[in-house]
């Protein structure tokens, strides 16, 4: 791991995400005494720099959030801060552009389980994995579910990013990159949150809140056959009842850092 400050003395540096280096100049002084000024490209793939940024960075964060948690604006920060691409709504997009349906259909049935499926399943419609068969015969929930685990797995094959919900981290469980965060809050705190965000009063705002965790908990189970939320299927539970996003960011990168030291 090559470490930022080896350097005698840094006059500046500057992080440059879309060329994946770090642009150094420095004072190195030789063992005559003669000062000597440089510049030098350091890729990230080889480089730390002090405050907890990871530039070592080869992994996939799947994130799972309660509603109100903040988990969508925590992982496009993250997504950002580590210069990786980040997926949420985007899958829509990318699922209808496949398809050839319509994204507002597709947004109507996102994240929402259906019946259909353990029938499918059961006569052999399609089947998991990248190779799928019939998905038009199958209602939207299910198409939706099925175009996202494919595009999930084909992203995860050739790039890093950060992914919200769609059962993300049970699709790549298998993939030895990912790492699984679950981000909670309290509730009276997810309760503000969807007041501020939809205008609308605290009654109602609750209903909103408990319902979206119930959906997301049943399509989560459905799909995943696992349970929603619990501690075991995930590597870091994060509550953010306290926590500015930034700060959140810092807890999942250091969180990284530390697991990526221990395995040297």
């Amino acid at each position: 791991m090559f470490i930022l400050y080896k350097f005698r003395k840094i006059c500046f540096y500057r992080l440059d995400f879309s060329q994946k280096c770090v642009i150094i100049v420095y004072v190195k002084r030789y063992g005559f005494g003669i000062p000597l000024l440089g510049v030098e490209a350091i890729y990230l793939y080889k480089l730390q720099i002090p405050g907890g940024l990871v530039m070592s960075f080869d992994k996939i964060i799947a994130i799972t959030r309660q509603y109100g948690s903040g988990g969508h604006d925590i992982g496009k920060a993250l997504a950002e801060k580590l210069g990786i691409s980040f997926y949420d709504k985007e899958l829509i997009s990318i699922a209808a552009k496949e398809s050839g349906v319509s994204p507002e259909v597709f947004k109507h049935a996102d994240e929402r389980a259906t019946n259909s499926l353990l029938y499918s399943l059961s006569v052999g419609l399609y089947n998991y994995g990248n190779n799928f068969s019939s998905v038009g015969d199958l209602p939207v929930n299910d198409r939706l579910y099925i175009l996202q685990h494919k595009i999930i797995k084909q992203l995860a094959e050739k790039e890093n990013f950060v992914v919200v919900g769609r059962c993300a981290d049970y699709v790549l469980k298998d993939n030895p990159k990912l790492v699984k965060v679950y981000i909670y809050a309290d509730l009276d705190k997810r309760i503000k949150r969807a007041v501020d965000r939809q205008d609308i009063d605290p009654a109602r705002a609750k209903q909103a809140v408990l319902k979206a965790d119930k959906n997301r908990a049943n399509y989560y189970s459905f799909y995943s056959g696992k349970k929603w939320g619990l501690p075991d299927n995930y590597d870091l539970c994060l509550n953010s009842t306290n926590l500015t996003v930034d700060q959140a960011v810092d807890i999942i990168i250091s969180y990284i850092n530390i697991c990526n030291s221990n395995k040297k």
